[in-house]
């Protein structure tokens, strides 16, 4: 199911209000799935957005400002890429893939054949939901070398923690 919602003028508890809405989705039942928000929720302090709902269990897809594109930081040794967490050994090149575009370059990335596939190449290295929300909102993430269904072969982690047959 597809929701479009306009919650309240812009910059004005835009954030707070569409945890809100989510929440009541959440309580009627609807299975959380993609949250698309404009620059308006990307905007927000991640307090009042970003983390509430993804302690809903939301995907978030946000849309970035030229600036705030390609590594946004780190949290815990896993990197911040273009609004996801990702292994701190995701290559150069794919954690650099957005670096500059413009808002053009971004929605017509099927016109550039080299962005296309760094952007598909990326996925594999994006730390995996391990456990939902628990007692205490807290989400679980693993590296995504590690499980019974690795997506990446990493050297430093078999190093460290030896598989066992």
């Amino acid at each position: 199911m597809c929701v479009g919602l306009v919650l309240e003028t812009p910059t004005v508890r835009t954030g707070r209000n569409a945890v809100l809405a989510l929440e009541e989705l959440s309580a009627l039942g609807v299975p959380a799935g993609t949250c698309a928000a404009d620059r308006a929720y990307t905007g927000c302090s991640p307090e009042n957005f970003q983390i509430p709902v993804r302690r809903l269990g939301y995907r978030l897809a946000l849309d970035y400002k030229v600036n705030d594109r390609d590594p946004q930081g780190s949290w815990q040794g896993a990197l911040l890429v273009d609004g996801s967490l990702a292994c701190p050994h995701m290559p150069g090149a794919l954690v650099q893939a957005t670096r500059g575009l413009d808002d053009k370059a971004v929605r017509e990335i099927h016109e550039n054949q080299q962005l296309t596939e760094h952007i598909t190449a990326r996925e594999p290295h994006y730390l995996k939901t391990k456990q939902g929300p628990d007692a205490r909102d807290a989400i679980r993430l693993q590296c995504p070398a590690a499980g019974p269904s690795p997506s990446v072969n990493c050297a430093r982690r078999d190093r460290l923690r030896p598989r066992t047959p």
